[in-house]
């Protein structure tokens, strides 16, 4: 017959009358028993609560500590079966659940995103994980990345790991006590005017040489068509404040002629971050001419720009290092059509439209820059003086000027701060 398991509390039993006292006895984990003796019942029961009051806290922590045992025996069971899953195998599992909600871009993200923190312990059961080892791989990926980096990276580890968790497949409570560290900066480091104009001449260029007959099928060639796609799609960024995934996603149906405008195109974003990014585009001639023969070459069904983020950004950062300017990346580009619309004269409301955000507190957060803030500040007091030696003629040249910089606005400057219409009044045709 198997042993009795041994207490894991203390318990108090009494009071009870003992040789003309009251007394408490007192029985302690593994079985030893004590006692203690009280002249009267009252003085015996306060004794009592203030032992039991005393031992709820002691009580809980081997409760704890008990529950710990018997998942680390659970643990090792499983591990000793072959059924313990891995920190990759979890991953695999989460990207493959979510393979159907998002784009293949999106998975790509996910796991690069993921591996910023849990690179080093990939091959580890996620059932052996502890807060203590979670804590080590963070403070590990915050010496690596920058504070934005390592706050998406813990972000969606987080996710994964409370999806696993909702399955049995990982520990619970591992990254509980995990905190984001440092400050994330708000907004993105842009191009002053000069390096953008620079970066523009040569990202033009870059689009428009085609390709050397010189060069024959093979790696050569390969990378110059590469070079001059990265080109046009940092164009694309540059003058239609486009998101990485809006280019990299379109197909050649959602470009066409705009028949108002000879010259121009339009280009219909279907397929957005956020409902607001629905819209449509005018595309200046300068890049419907480039966009023209891209379609050309892939057909309507076919992707423009067949690549990855990595691609896009790695194109920017080669065309910064051949200039010599400051290294920024493909969205900055985003922030910087932001910024120069803004120091044009557009209103915030017309750059978030632009922009395909539902209001204006990001785009003037996270996209404008603060000297271009100031900069529409100042051409508004000279647009005034202006106005003082020119009369009323020069008022109607400066609001043209303005509304002009955005396709399709719709807003004024004396209209108060609601949240921007997402889609375009324009339909396709």
């Amino acid at each position: 017959m198997p042993s009795r398991p041994k207490e894991r509390t203390t318990r108090v039993y009494g009071p009870e009358p003992h040789r003309r006292q009251w007394r408490l006895r007192i029985r302690h984990p593994g079985g030893d028993w004590t006692s203690e003796s009280f002249p009267s019942k009252s003085k015996a029961e306060e004794a009592k609560k203030e032992i039991l009051s005393g031992l709820k806290t002691e009580n809980a922590w081997l409760r704890v500590a008990e529950l710990e045992e018997q998942l680390e025996e659970a643990r090792a069971h499983a591990l000793a079966a072959g059924q313990t899953k891995t920190v990759k195998d979890v991953l695999d599992a989460y990207l493959e659940d979510r393979r159907h909600e998002v784009k293949q871009n999106t998975i790509i993200t996910y796991r690069d995103l993921f591996l910023g923190i849990m690179q080093p312990a990939l091959d580890k059961p996620a059932h052996a994980l502890t807060p203590r080892q979670a804590t080590d791989l963070y403070d590990a990926s915050t010496r690596k990345f920058a504070t934005a980096r390592h706050h998406s990276c813990l972000g969606l580890v987080k996710r994964v790991w409370a999806w696993a968790v909702a399955r049995k497949l990982a520990r619970p409570g591992v990254w509980d006590d995990v905190k984001p560290r440092g400050k994330q900066k708000t907004g993105k480091v842009q191009l002053r005017l000069s390096e953008a104009r620079r970066f523009y001449a040569e990202a033009l260029e870059r689009a428009s040489t085609p390709v050397p007959d010189s060069l024959k099928d093979g790696l050569p060639r390969r990378n110059w068509l590469s070079r001059r796609l990265g080109a046009l799609c940092a164009l694309c960024a540059m003058l239609l404040a486009l998101r990485v995934s809006e280019i990299l996603g379109v197909r050649g149906r959602d470009l066409e002629a705009d028949v108002d405008n000879e010259g121009c195109g339009l280009w219909y974003v279907e397929d957005s971050k956020t409902p607001n990014g629905v819209r449509v585009i005018q595309v200046p001639p300068v890049l419907w001419e480039l966009l023209r023969e891209r379609i050309a070459e892939v057909g309507p069904e076919g992707r423009l720009f067949p690549h990855t983020r990595r691609w896009g950004l790695l194109h920017v950062y080669r065309i910064c290092n051949e200039l010599g300017i400051r290294q920024v990346g493909i969205h900055s580009l985003r922030g910087l059509h932001a910024s120069v619309a803004t120091q044009s004269g557009a209103t915030p409301h017309e750059v978030a439209r632009t922009l395909g955000h539902g209001g204006i507190a990001v785009t003037e957060r996270n996209y404008i820059s603060p000297e271009a803030k100031e900069t529409r500040k100042a051409n508004k007091r000279h647009a005034f003086l202006q106005v003082l030696e020119g009369g009323r003629e020069s008022d109607e040249r400066v609001k043209e000027n303005s509304a002009a910089l955005t396709h399709d606005s719709g807003y004024s400057e004396d209209e108060p701060e609601t949240p921007v219409k997402s889609s375009s009044s324009r339909k396709r045709g």
